[in-house]
């Protein structure tokens, strides 16, 4: 048993160490501060604090009372995903347990990473307190979009610092091959036009296939069925970037160490059986949504 339980901790490693690299939206966890657990395992709570403003100061009777009120905002988790493999005895045998290593990378890279992703995106879409719909006619009209989703969010008085813009690719190296952009070349090395910030704030760039306004995820239940996610095609379109306040929203993760069982413990076939769940969800409190500035295509 306690070889099996080494094994279970080393493919969760595997597990985690993927996820971080390939992931867009890790930046996005939750600050285990605010969120809080309850009786019921698929409810949190997100703290919202709200203070009073400035009144007039009595030299008499000297400053006016205040109060400070702490709410807990309860949020339920929506999204409960699953998978189970079974890798044959003989075949793990011969492959020196190539297969199962491989099994995790593929899953994760393939599947599961770009569903967590295009969920949160399209979560941070639906609480969207700026929603803008256009199509950009060149590099130039583009960059007007990003200033302009600059201004609206300083007027909504959302703080600079933690700000973080997701990009499509297609808007950034639009940018790129703009004629205004400049480029720089210093000696020894090559030209070099990229940026790893716009107007001081982080870039991240966003594979095209989970950067949606709404998806459809796939049951996953029969063998014609691969699981995963789709575009939302009446609802869903094609996000040009989102400008965020980072703590505007919580992405909460519940990520259980995967099940592994040996063939000998596995009674429905010869074979080393893996089962991987994940429950999570992303929120945005009410009175975070003028923090998310979404840009979509028309």
């Amino acid at each position: 048993m306690a070889n099996v339980i080494a094994l279970a901790q080393l493919y969760k490693a595997l597990l985690d160490r993927v996820y971080t690299i390939t992931s867009c939206t890790t930046i996005l966890e939750a600050n285990q501060t605010y969120v809080k657990p309850t009786d019921a395992p698929n409810i949190v709570k997100v703290a919202k604090m709200l203070v009073q403003g400035l009144g007039d100061y009595s030299r008499s009777n000297g400053y006016p009372k205040g109060a400070v009120t702490l709410d807990w905002e309860l949020f339920q988790l929506q999204f409960d995903r699953g998978r189970e493999f079974n890798i044959d005895a003989m075949d793990n045998f011969e492959s020196l347990d190539l297969p199962t290593a491989n099994l995790l990378k593929e899953f994760m890279e393939q599947w599961v990473v770009p569903e967590i992703d295009a969920i949160r995106f399209s979560r941070l879409s639906s609480r969207a307190g700026n929603t803008v719909a256009a199509d950009f006619a060149d590099p130039e009209t583009a960059v007007k979009a990003l200033r302009l989703a600059q201004e609206a969010l300083e007027d909504a008085k959302v703080p600079r610092s933690d700000l973080v813009f997701f990009f499509s690719n297609s808007l950034y190296y639009s940018i790129l091959n703009s004629k205004d952009w400049t480029r720089t070349l210093t000696p020894g090395q090559s030209p070099n036009g990229h940026f790893d910030a716009f107007d001081g704030i982080r870039r991240v760039n966003v594979p095209k296939d989970r950067f949606y306004s709404a998806i459809t995820l796939n049951p996953g239940a029969t063998d014609a069925d691969a699981g995963g996610y789709i575009k939302d095609a009446t609802n869903g379109k094609d996000i040009n970037f989102i400008l965020m306040h980072r703590p505007a929203s919580n992405a909460v993760t519940k990520h259980a160490v995967p099940k592994i069982f040996t063939p000998a413990e596995n009674q429905e076939m010869d074979a080393t059986k893996f089962q991987y769940r994940i429950y999570h969800d992303l929120f945005v409190p009410d009175n975070k949504t003028p923090g998310i500035y979404l840009h979509t295509g028309a």
